[in-house]
């Protein structure tokens, strides 16, 4: 998935060259090839001069002449403007460094990111040195000529998202990670969304969350069935987004990062964006919330969903009534909600926040396991 360079010529080589040459191998003036062709000496000069371009009637009239297919001509005539048009690009290339520098300092990050998961081409970012070729990877990468309005593009100021209070987000960076997996789905057909057939495999993920290892291409593939787009992302320099859910081409996007590190973060992740599927992402939007006035009332309900989800509330609310919480009532309650005990000391831990440990005389943090995943 890496840019790969085009050839940018130096020098300019005009169709004319070519027919001058043969013009003198063959001993025929220009007058001689206006008789030949029937094509006014006129038109024949500007040709021979490089003022005239060869156009596809002309070289099917050539092909007759010296037994060089059309296509000979035509791609000599495109091989030209093609080569033209690069080298006014690059006359262009120091008006667009300048317009775009200030931006390409603050993707310094974004771009190594993208770099390390084979996205662009890695390069050291040495100022002088790769600015035009970085500049090329990123505007291929993005699909744009210029890099001012890819906040705009990706509509991030419409965003609603899960991110770390406590860390900067820069949004460019945010730009490269959602594009990177855009690009991981780009080619995947997939039909429209079906909250049918959601619920059903809500029901097999939950299982699934019993295992210690996460196997990301199983829960790809159950959630292709409900016609939903997953990726497990890595996280991005000056990204702290744990998940986010949109639309991308009519279908629901769900983005989960490894910030938490954590199993109980990723499958809590993945599950309260599943409840923005089901609960928030119209038919029109193409991200599941753009009115930031009711992001937090939003975030509440998917994170109320999440957890009763994999938690009956009531029965929830009734375990945490005896006090101090025993090891083996622990167990025992992990059992009947059938989650695995990662989900559950999730669960108190949150439920207690840092007071936690006046209810748990036992070390309720061993069970909150490392994020292992397995088919990434």
């Amino acid at each position: 998935m890496v840019n790969k360079r085009s050839f940018f010529p130096e020098i300019l080589i005009h169709p004319w060259e070519t027919l001058k040459d043969i013009l003198e191998s063959e001993e025929m003036s220009q007058k001689d090839l206006c008789l030949r062709t029937d094509i006014s000496e006129k038109h024949i000069s500007n040709i021979i001069q490089g003022k005239a371009s060869i156009t596809p009637e002309t070289a099917l009239i050539l092909e007759k002449v010296f037994g060089m297919s059309a296509e000979f001509w035509n791609n000599l005539q495109k091989s030209y403007d093609e080569d033209k048009a690069r080298i006014e690009e690059k006359k262009l290339m120091t008006k667009k460094i300048e317009l775009d520098k200030d931006i390409l300092a603050e993707i310094k990050d974004g771009y190594k990111n993208l770099a390390d998961e084979g996205f662009v081409e890695k390069l050291t970012f040495v100022w002088n040195e790769n600015k035009e070729r970085i500049l090329n990877n990123l505007y291929s990468f993005f699909w744009v000529s210029s890099l001012k309005n890819i906040l705009d593009i990706f509509k991030i100021n419409t965003f609603a998202f899960k991110k770390s209070d406590s860390l900067k987000l820069n949004k460019y960076n945010l730009v490269c990670w959602l594009r990177a997996w855009e690009l991981k789905i780009k080619d995947k057909e997939i039909e429209e969304y079906s909250k049918k057939k959601l619920d059903e495999v809500l029901k097999e993920l939950k299982s699934m969350t019993n295992d210690e290892n996460v196997d990301v291409e199983k829960i790809k593939e159950l959630l292709a069935s409900a016609w939903i787009n997953f990726s497990f992302v890595p996280s991005f320099t000056k990204v702290p987004v744990y998940w986010i859910t949109r639309k991308y081409k009519w279908i629901p996007f769900v983005q989960v990062s490894d910030r938490g590190k954590r199993n109980d973060s990723f499958w809590f992740a993945l599950f309260h964006e599943l409840a923005h599927v089901q609960l928030h992402l119209s038919k029109k939007d193409d991200v599941f919330i753009n009115v930031f006035d009711e992001e937090q009332d939003i975030e509440a309900e998917a994170n109320n969903w999440a957890s009763s989800y994999f938690i009956d509330s009531n029965d929830f609310s009734e375990f945490v009534k005896n006090l101090p919480i025993s090891q083996s009532n622990f167990l025992n309650f992990a059992e009947k909600q059938w989650i695995w005990t990662s989900l559950l000391a999730w669960r108190i831990a949150h439920y207690f926040d840092k007071m936690w440990h006046d209810h748990v005389y036992w070390d309720l943090s061993s069970y909150r396991k490392p994020l292992n995943i397995i088919n990434s």
